[in-house]
C-alpha cells in the first residue's frame, strides 16, 4: 500500500488552530480595505440611480394629459423597439439551433401578445383620462420591459 501523502489523504481534515492575533489583524486590515474601496465605489453607483431614466425625467416635468401621453408613447415605442430587435435575435440563435425549439417559442409569444394586450384594460376602463394617459401605458411599458428582460436571457443561453 503506498504511504499517503500529508494534506492529499481523504478523510477528515486536520485540526486547525486558532488563527493567531496577526491572522486577526490581516484578516481586518483586508476587511477595511474591502470596505474602504466599495465606499469609493457607492457614491458613483448612488449618482447612477439618482439619475432619471428619459422616460422617468419626461413625466417628472410633465403637466398636462398631452405631455403624459407623449412621454409614454415615446417610451412604448422604445419598449417596443427594443422587444422587436431582442426578438430577432433570439428567434434567429433558436432557428440555427433547433425548429422545435423556435416553434414553442413562437407559440408562446402569440400567446404572450394576447395576454400584453388585455392585461392592461382593467386601467383603461376604470380610470378615465388618468387611467388612458398615465396608468394604462405604465402597465404596458412595465410588460414590455419584463419581456425584452426575458427575451434577453434567452438569447444570451443560446
Amino acid at each position: 500500500m503506498k504511504e499517503a501523502r500529508p494534506g492529499l489523504c481523504p478523510g477528515p481534515a486536520p485540526a486547525r488552530s486558532a488563527p493567531s492575533r496577526d491572522g486577526r489583524e490581516a484578516l481586518g486590515t483586508r476587511l477595511f480595505i474591502l470596505v474602504f474601496a466599495m465606499s469609493l465605489a457607492l457614491p458613483g453607483a448612488a449618482f447612477a440611480a439618482d439619475s432619471p431614466s428619459p422616460f422617468d425625467a419626461c413625466m417628472n416635468s410633465a403637466r398636462s394629459t398631452p405631455e403624459f401621453t407623449s412621454c409614454s408613447q415615446a417610451e412604448m415605442a422604445r419598449q417596443d423597439k427594443l422587444l422587436n430587435d431582442v426578438w430577432h435575435r433570439v428567434s434567429d440563435k433558436m432557428k440555427s439551433n433547433d425548429m422545435n425549439s423556435f416553434d414553442l417559442l413562437l407559440n408562446e409569444q402569440r400567446k404572450w401578445i394576447q395576454w400584453k394586450d388585455a392585461s392592461c384594460l382593467y386601467y383603461m376602463e376604470n380610470f378615465g383620462s388618468e387611467g388612458r394617459s398615465i396608468q394604462y401605458p405604465m402597465c404596458l411599458i412595465r410588460i414590455l420591459k419584463d419581456r425584452v428582460a426575458y427575451l434577453t436571457e434567452l438569447a444570451d443561453e443560446q
